[in-house]
């Protein structure tokens, strides 16, 4: 129960931030994955639609996530291939990691 307090704790931070810090739209949250929660986003100025993935809270003390979610990153920055998302921005919002990619 308590991981599932944090998690929306968070939710509600990601879509504060983005709505009051970005010049993104909070649309909707796609999925949760393994290690990961994505989340939907519209850029208020081109109209495109975006990605924010975000590491689980559960995760946070884990090194070896925090080293594949970097390398996710990574692999995305050297790949340029059509339908292969482009990441446009990254960061950590209090301790938790994340990320915007194109949406494809």
């Amino acid at each position: 129960m308590w991981g599932f307090m944090k998690e929306k704790k968070y939710h509600h931070l990601v879509r504060h931030y983005i709505e009051q810090e970005t010049d993104f739209h909070f649309i909707k949250e796609l999925g949760v994955g393994s290690y990961g929660v994505a989340y939907l986003l519209l850029h208020s100025k081109s109209g495109n639609q975006y990605v924010l993935k975000r590491m689980k809270t559960k995760h946070l003390r884990k090194k070896k996530l925090h080293e594949k979610f970097q390398q996710e990153i990574s692999m995305l920055n050297e790949i340029s291939i059509p339908n292969i998302p482009s990441v446009y921005t990254q960061g950590k919002l209090q301790d938790v990691p994340f990320y915007i990619m194109d949406f494809v």
